[in-house]
């Protein structure tokens, strides 16, 4: 025989005489719509609005509950209220979901890519180490974080949305600084090559890869933002720089200090060259009979880079380079590869230097030397020609156009020993 049909109780309370009858059996009360009024003991309650909040461990739906409010009397009007409540939270959670799709179909932003690229990410369950575990020490990673995250609206964005303008209007947060803002850009085309390798940006053409918005190649060389200019032969931004006047006095209390890392600062007041030029000379580029400094050209930076270049000497500078030692020997020994590192002159000009700040208000650093020694041989040797052989004496070529960079070859060594030699005696105080 057929089964019959079940018969369906329909509750003809009204909201107002279920809401009392609730209020006197403790316990959870559906009222439908996910709505449930939760009564206690001492004859008050609560409304709550039951939802679906993803799935737990064991695979079986996870709910949470929202309040909606107190109860104390059965009211209508309190029914109602919890209803346009329970509505309007179901309505706001509709438009989170909505907003949480479209996130996830436009993909990471570009902050959570700069960290995974540094700190790595999962792929198929396993681990992929990131970028910054290869590199020594934290400042790099810092310099990631600091200048595509933590500056501007980029990090904000979704990959996949970024474009060569709004790289460009990232970089004009540097303006004035287009070393620095180079600096990014190229951290920036690494994020991209990233997000390209793990096919979060990819071409609408098949098998085609797509470009890289921050490629300096592309259309970002035509779009307006602080780029660096390679007509002077070294593209460096303007560092600040001692005051010439402050530097006897400053090499004085320098003389007091007798560190490898303060005699290789001595060595740079005395020659302008880049600390990285400096700290790694050998005993074997000094021609003490010849009087010459002879930098390698794998040490050299800038459009020099490649090309040896001799630095004319003096006595006062072969005294604060101190006693030969063996041909391979570092002159400046230290921790940082058997020498002083790079950035350890700065340290000790920073602890000891209490003169004048630059022009621009800043505190000088070392590579400002190059800029002090060009000014005050310029202003006050009175040596004939003296522009071009100072910036022989550094290393630069800007002075040259491309004609004369083929075939005028000559160094003018002994044409800027006047010019070093004017330098050292002021620096010494004679």
């Amino acid at each position: 025989m057929p089964a019959k049909p079940t018969e369906t109780t329909v509750d003809e309370r009204t909201p107002a005489e279920r809401i009392r009858d609730a209020l006197k059996s403790p316990g959870k009360h559906s009222f439908g719509n996910s709505l449930f009024l939760v009564t206690r003991e001492s004859g008050k309650g609560y409304w709550v609005q039951q939802y679906r909040d993803g799935i737990r461990p064991d695979g079986k739906p996870s709910f949470r509950s929202k309040s909606l409010g107190s109860v104390a009397d059965p009211k209508l009007n309190s029914y109602s209220k919890a209803l346009v409540a329970a509505r309007r939270f179901a309505g706001k959670r509709d438009d989170q979901k909505e907003e949480q799709t479209k996130t996830m179909a436009a993909g990471p932003l570009f902050a959570a890519l700069v960290t995974e690229y540094l700190d790595g990410y999962e792929d198929a369950g396993e681990r992929v180490p990131g970028k910054a575990a290869g590199w020594r020490g934290t400042s790099e990673a810092d310099t990631y974080r600091r200048n595509l995250i933590e500056r501007g609206a980029l990090g904000k964005m979704h990959v996949i949305k970024i474009t060569s303008q709004d790289i460009a209007a990232h970089l004009r947060l540097f303006e004035g600084k287009p070393k620095t803002a180079e600096r990014v850009r190229s951290h920036i085309a690494n994020i991209m090559a990233f997000a390209i390798a793990r096919e979060i940006r990819k071409s609408d053409t098949p098998n085609v890869a797509p470009d890289n918005p921050a490629s300096a190649d592309g259309p970002l060389k035509y779009l307006s933002w602080p780029k660096v200019e390679n007509g002077n032969g070294d593209d460096e931004e303007a560092h600040p720089a001692m005051p010439g006047t402050a530097v006897p006095a400053f090499f004085r209390d320098l003389q007091a200090i007798k560190t490898p890392t303060a005699r290789a600062l001595s060595f740079i007041v005395f020659t302008g060259l880049r600390a990285s030029e400096v700290v790694g000379a050998q005993w074997k580029e000094i021609d003490t009979k010849e009087m010459v400094w002879t930098v390698p050209g794998s040490r050299m930076k800038g459009k020099g880079k490649g090309k040896p270049h001799s630095v004319p000497l003096t006595s006062a500078m072969l005294a604060v380079i101190g006693e030969r030692g063996a041909p391979d020997d570092f002159i400046f020994p230290g921790a940082h590869k058997g020498h002083v590192g790079p950035k350890n002159p700065l340290h000790t000009m920073r602890m000891i230097y209490k003169g004048p700040p630059a022009i621009d208000g800043r505190a000088p650093d070392v590579h400002g030397f190059r800029s002090t020694v060009t000014d005050y041989v310029v202003d006050h040797s009175g040596i004939t020609d003296i522009e071009r052989l100072a910036d022989l004496a550094l290393g630069h070529l800007k002075h040259r156009d491309k004609t004369q960079k083929r075939y005028l070859r000559s160094t003018r060594l002994e044409q800027r020993r006047p010019v070093m030699q004017f330098w050292s005696d002021y620096v010494a105080g004679k």
